[in-house]
């Protein structure tokens, strides 16, 4: 009984400091948290300025957003700058789309050939390994039995008839 209280005591104690050790990481990493946060606002307080507090703007040029509410804008630049080559520029854009599709497929089905020749290679080289060992097994179980015959002969040979 005496020693259940004793061995509860030191439970309890130990259990107090990993919890005090576990707050003490808790608040270092609230701290962090928080001075992560106010090196984030510095950098988007300069935006503020141009976009105002809205905060779910903040980075709508990143996402495109800009392009949806300004369509019309971007189209009518694109006309202005390309003139009458409005279709033949989407006409490239068309052509380079197709071709990035074969060329990233004739990529992977690359990749997928170099692995399994690899693969091959591996299993080759595993082969040749075992015939080898194989062979040198061979090469000792026959000198050992050419010593046996050899050690058989020499006890024949030293029996007096």
């Amino acid at each position: 009984m005496i020693q259940n209280l004793k061995n509860r005591e030191e439970f309890t104690g130990i259990a107090d400091t990993l919890f005090a050790g576990y707050q003490r990481y808790l608040n270092s990493y609230i701290d962090v948290l928080r001075e992560f946060n106010g090196t984030i606002n510095s950098i988007t307080g300069i935006l503020e300025q141009y976009i105002g507090r809205n905060t779910n703007e903040t980075f709508s040029f990143l996402n495109g957003q800009f392009i949806g509410r300004h369509l019309k804008i971007v189209l009518k630049y694109l006309k202005y700058s390309l003139g009458k080559d409005l279709y033949t520029v989407g006409l490239c854009l068309v052509i380079v789309g197709c071709s990035l599709i074969f060329s990233i497929s004739s990529t992977i089905l690359t990749i997928v050939i170099i692995n399994v020749d690899i693969d091959v290679n591996k299993e080759f080289v595993k082969q040749e390994e075992i015939a080898e060992l194989e062979t040198e097994q061979d090469r000792l179980h026959d000198s050992k039995r050419r010593k046996r015959k050899s050690l058989s002969r020499r006890k024949s040979k030293n029996f007096d008839y």
